[in-house]
């Protein structure tokens, strides 16, 4: 009796432990201090669009190599998450800010069974080579002035002074 419920009990961890291993695993890596309020909005944000998929496993690294940091301490950093994304082997890497693009993201650049996804304030994609990398898109918050001035030539021309024109934006 005692060692069919020891036999129930290894076969029940066994099956527990095989089907965590299966949940699709997400690492998002910040160049910012976790204390940052940019970076709490961001993990905020991130966690209650994710809440309904409780299959899905996130962890944080935080680089903390925007400010106040020497260039060792900065590789340093790198290296140490580089070693950390190798022991928990995501299948999805977020990368937000520049440095986490520079120090983690090249490394796993067309790596197969890696995706990324940089996200960062600049307007533009930094980094060479990230635009033909097979598994890498990115995620930019910019101002949208030039994209509405652009929207508003395409506009037919209005008839009236009276009439309006209704221009939506959905963004954060």
């Amino acid at each position: 009796v005692i060692l069919a419920k020891l036999f129930f009990i290894l076969v029940f961890i066994s099956v527990l432990i095989f089907f965590s291993s299966l949940r699709p695993r997400i690492m998002v890596v910040h160049s910012l201090p976790e204390k940052d309020t940019w970076i709490e909005d961001f993990n905020t944000g991130f966690q209650r669009n994710l809440l309904s998929e409780n299959h899905v496993t996130i962890s944080y690294q935080y680089l903390e190599s925007k400010f106040n940091l020497s260039e060792i301490n900065k590789l340093k950093n790198g290296v140490l998450t580089r070693q950390t994304i190798d022991r928990l082997n995501p299948d999805l890497l977020v990368l937000c800010g520049s440095n986490a693009q520079e120090l983690i993201g090249r490394t796993y650049m067309n790596r197969p069974g890696k995706k990324i996804i940089f996200c960062d304030l600049n307007t533009t994609f930094p980094g060479q080579d990230y635009d033909e990398a097979r598994n890498v898109t990115n995620i930019f918050r910019s101002n949208p002035a030039n994209a509405i001035k652009e929207l508003i030539s395409f506009l037919p021309a209005k008839k009236s002074p009276r009439e309006k024109i209704k221009i939506i934006l959905l963004g954060d």
